[in-house]
C-alpha cells in the first residue's frame, strides 16, 4: 500500500442522487431507517424516514446532495441501515461505495449484503442506487439542494470525558438573597449541575464531576456554564460563560471567567476516549448538524461545511445545538433516481413489484 501522500487525489464536484428502496432481515422489533454519509463521519448527508417494528422496512426514498472537494482514491460513501431506538440511534449494518468509482461510472445500484459494526458480514440486505452528475453548484442545482463541502475539515464524531471543577462565583447579582447554582450544558442537554447555595452573592460550590459526551459538532456548537438563581417558579439566569465545544476540546478552560456581571471560577478539561469509567454519566448529543438542517426548513445556510443553496427568503438558523421535537418534511429537491440509469451502467437493480403491491 503506498503512503498517503502518494495516493491519487481528484477534485470532485457534482450532484449525487440517492435512492433507498428497502432493507431486509434487520430484526422484527427494529425501527429502521437508512442514511448516507461521507467516509465514516456520523454527520448525515441525507436519510429516510423510519419504519417502525419491521424486519423488512420499505422506504422508496429519493434525494439529491451536491458534493465538492478533493478526495483520495480510498474515499467512499457509506450507506447505513440504522435502528431509531427509544434512547438513541444505532447503526445495524453498512455498505460502502468508493467516491471515484461512482464518479467514473455515473451510477451504481443493486441489492447488497451489508457488514455489521464489527466488520463481519450480516444477513441484512439493502436495496439502493447512487447516481453522479457533474455540476459546479453555481446556479445549476435544484432549489434547496443540500450541499456538502468536503474541502472543509467538517466536524466528525467525537467521544470523550469532561473533567469539570466549579469552585466559586463572585458579585453575580445586586440581590443579596440570590440562591445560585451552575448548570453545564451543550444545547438543550444538561451535562451536570451544582448544588444550590442559599442567600449569597458570593457562592462557593467546590463542585467536581466527570461526564462523558458523544456526538458530532459544528464549529459554533457551544459549551455553556450558566449561573441561575434558584426560584420557586422559573429560575433566573444571572450570568453565562460560553466556549465553542471544538475549541474547548483543544484548550480546555481554567481560572476566572467573566460573566455578564461578576466572575465564575471553573476548570474543565477534555480527554478523547470511548472507554468511560464505570458509572460515568454519558450524554449522547447525537448529530447536531442534521437536527439543525431539518429545523431550518430548507431555507437556511448552515455553517461548518454543510449548508443549503436555494431559497434565501427564510430565517437563518443560528443555533446548531437545539434538539428538534418536530421535524417538517423537506421540499422536493431533485429528479428521481431511475433504475434504468443504473441498468445502463451495468449494475444489478433488484425490484420486487409483488412485494411492493402487498
Amino acid at each position: 500500500v503506498p503512503p498517503a501522500f502518494l495516493h491519487t487525489m481528484t477534485e470532485v464536484s457534482g450532484l449525487v442522487k440517492v435512492f433507498f428502496g428497502r432493507a431486509e432481515n434487520i430484526g422484527a422489533t427494529k425501527d429502521g431507517f437508512a442514511s448516507l454519509h461521507f467516509d465514516d463521519a456520523p454527520l448525515v448527508m441525507t436519510k429516510t424516514d423510519q419504519v417502525d417494528n419491521s424486519a423488512f422496512p420499505v422506504w422508496q426514498f429519493e434525494d439529491a446532495v451536491f458534493v465538492k472537494g478533493v478526495v483520495g482514491d480510498a474515499a467512499h460513501f457509506t450507506l447505513k441501515v440504522n435502528d431509531a431506538g427509544m434512547v438513541s440511534n444505532s447503526a445495524l449494518a453498512s455498505y460502502q461505495v468508493k467516491v471515484l468509482d461512482l464518479v467514473e461510472r455515473g451510477a451504481i445500484a443493486g441489492t447488497v449484503n451489508c457488514v455489521g459494526p464489527d466488520g463481519e458480514e450480516t444477513d441484512i440486505t439493502l436495496e439502493y442506487s447512487l447516481e453522479f452528475e457533474h455540476a459546479t453548484g453555481e446556479g445549476d442545482l435544484p432549489g434547496g439542494t443540500l450541499m456538502y463541502d468536503i474541502h472543509n475539515d467538517h466536524p466528525g464524531f467525537r467521544s470523550g470525558l469532561l473533567d469539570i471543577s466549579i469552585e466559586r462565583a463572585e458579585d453575580i447579582t445586586d440581590d443579596k438573597k440570590a440562591d445560585p447554582y451552575v448548570e453545564v450544558r451543550i444545547g438543550k442537554k444538561a451535562l451536570c449541575t451544582t448544588n444550590t447555595i442559599s442567600n449569597t452573592n458570593y457562592p462557593v460550590w467546590m463542585f467536581e464531576d466527570k461526564v462523558g459526551i458523544k456526538g458530532a459538532f459544528l464549529p459554533d456548537t457551544l459549551l455553556e456554564f450558566n449561573v441561575y438563581d434558584d426560584n420557586y417558579t422559573t429560575d433566573t439566569l444571572l450570568g453565562q460563560y460560553t466556549i465553542p465545544v471544538l475549541d474547548f476540546m483543544t484548550s480546555g478552560i481554567s481560572g476566572t471567567q467573566h460573566l455578564e456581571r461578576g466572575f465564575l471560577t471553573a476548570t474543565a478539561t477534555y480527554t478523547e476516549t470511548e472507554d468511560f469509567p464505570k458509572k460515568t454519566k454519558v450524554v449522547d448529543l447525537g448529530d447536531l448538524a442534521y437536527k439543525n438542517w431539518k429545523k431550518s426548513g430548507n431555507k437556511a445556510a448552515l455553517k461548518g461545511g454543510v449548508y443549503y443553496r436555494g431559497k434565501a427568503d427564510g430565517p437563518v438558523a443560528e443555533s446548531v445545538a437545539d434538539d428538534v421535537s418536530t421535524e417538517s418534511e423537506a421540499e422536493p429537491r431533485a429528479a428521481p433516481v431511475s433504475a434504468a440509469a443504473a441498468a445502463e451502467a451495468g449494475d444489478e437493480f433488484v425490484h420486487d413489484d409483488a412485494r411492493d403491491a402487498a
